[in-house]
C-alpha cells in the first residue's frame, strides 16, 4: 500500500531536530579552548648562589668561591656568571657554568680588610644576584715563642709553642709560620707550621751528635705576612739521660733554723748540666714549692726553716723543657726526707 503524505511527514521531523542537535554539539566543541600551556605560565625559578671557602685569611693566601646556578632546582649549564669584588682589591670577571651549573675561581689580596663579593646572572634584561659574601684579611704581628730557653737530650725531640696575634685582634686561625735552626748543633733544620686555636706547635729532632762546645740551637720563627715579625729561642741540648741527686736524702733538721737541701744535675757522662731549672716540692708539715736554676757545678739549692715537729718530703725534678710538670722518663727526679 502506498503512503501518503501525512504518513511521511514525522521522519522528515525527526531528522531535522537530529541535524539541529549535530549543529549544536559542534559548536561546543569548537568553542572549548585547546588543552595546551598557557604562553602566560611561569617559567620554573632560577637560583644563584655563593659560597666561600673561608671568610677570615692571612694575607697572600687564597679563597676558592663557588657560584651555582640552577633553575628549577636543576643545574644550569653553559650560563655566563659575572662576578664582582670590591674592597681591598677591586675586580670583576665572567665564568661559565660547568654541567653541575657551577664555576669556582680564587681570590687573594695582600692588604689588611674586607672584600665583599657578589655573583650574578642575566637572563632577557633581568639580573639575579646571589647574597654577598665577605672576607677577612689579616696580618700576624706578633709571636710569643715559649719557652724562650729550654733543654732538649741529644737525639730525641723538642717542641716550642708559638702564640700568634693579628692586626684586628681576631683569630689567627690557618696562618702559617716558618721556622729554622739558624745557629747551633742542628742549624738548617727548619719547616713551615700552621696556627689552630691561636698557637702553632713547633717540633724538630736534635742530633744525636753533639759537637765541642757547640750545644745550644737559635730557632727563629718568621711570618710570611709580615717581615718585622721575628722572634727567636734556644734549646740547650745534653747527652741523655740526665741524672739528679739530692743530698742530704735523709736528715733531721732543727726547728727554727734552716735546713738545706742540694740537688745536683748531670748529664750521661756525670758531666754538670749548668742553667736548668730544678723543681722542688714539700709535702708534709711545711708544704711549699720552688724553683732553682743549677749553677755553673749542676748545683741548685733548697733552703727552708721549720716551725712545726714532723716528717717533710723533698721531691725534686729537672724540667728541661720548661713546660711545669714532670715528662718520664726524660726530666728525672729524686726524693729526700727531713725529720
Amino acid at each position: 500500500m502506498r503512503r501518503t503524505g501525512r504518513d511521511a511527514s514525522p521522519s522528515r521531523h525527526h531528522t531535522y531536530r537530529l541535524a539541529r542537535l549535530l549543529a549544536a554539539l559542534l559548536l561546543l566543541v569548537l568553542a572549548a579552548p585547546p588543552a595546551v600551556v598557557s604562553a602566560d605560565d611561569p617559567e620554573p625559578p632560577y637560583s644563584l648562589t655563593l659560597t666561600a671557602s673561608a671568610e677570615r685569611l692571612e694575607v697572600d693566601q687564597q679563597v676558592t668561591l663557588t657560584a651555582k646556578l640552577t633553575k628549577g632546582g636543576v643545574a644550569e649549564k653553559d650560563a655566563e656568571i659575572a662576578f664582582s669584588i670590591t674592597g681591598t682589591v677591586n675586580r670583576t670577571g665572567k665564568l661559565t657554568t660547568d654541567e653541575d651549573g657551577e664555576v669556582t675561581f680564587t681570590h687573594t689580596s695582600n692588604q689588611v680588610g674586607e672584600d665583599d663579593i657578589e655573583a650574578t646572572f642575566s637572563l632577557n634584561g633581568q639580573e639575579l644576584a646571589s647574597d654577598e659574601v665577605t672576607v677577612t684579611w689579616f696580618r700576624v704581628t706578633q709571636v710569643t715563642l715559649t719557652p724562650s730557653e729550654s733543654f732538649g737530650i741529644g737525639g730525641k725531640s723538642v717542641t716550642l709553642t708559638a702564640t700568634v696575634r693579628a692586626n684586628d685582634g681576631g683569630s689567627t686561625d690557618g696562618a702559617t709560620l716558618n721556622f729554622e735552626v739558624i745557629e747551633g748543633p742542628n742549624e738548617g733544620k727548619g719547616g713551615t707550621v700552621t696556627v689552630e686555636d691561636g698557637t702553632a706547635t713547633i717540633t724538630y729532632e736534635g742530633t744525636g751528635t753533639l759537637p765541642a762546645n757547640n750545644d745550644t740551637d737559635t730557632v727563629e720563627v718568621t711570618s710570611p705576612s709580615n717581615d718585622d715579625v721575628e722572634v727567636t729561642a734556644t734549646v740547650r741540648w745534653v747527652r741523655g739521660p740526665v741524672h739528679i741527686t739530692l743530698s742530704p736524702n735523709s736528715a733531721t733538721g732543727t726547728l727554727g733554723l734552716p735546713h738545706e737541701v742540694t740537688a745536683r744535675v748531670t748529664d750521661t757522662a756525670n758531666v754538670a748540666v749548668a742553667g736548668a731549672t730544678v723543681r722542688f716540692t714539700v709535702t708534709g708539715q711545711n708544704p711549699d714549692t720552688r724553683d732553682v736554676k743549677t749553677n755553673a757545678n749542676g748545683v741548685a739549692t733548697l733552703s727552708y726553716t721549720s716551725s712545726r715537729t714532723g716528717r717533710d718530703t723533698i721531691t725534686a725534678y729537672v724540667d728541661l723543657n720548661m713546660n711545669g710538670s714532670l715528662n718520664s722518663p726524660d726530666e728525672p727526679e729524686a726524693q729526700a726526707t727531713v725529720d
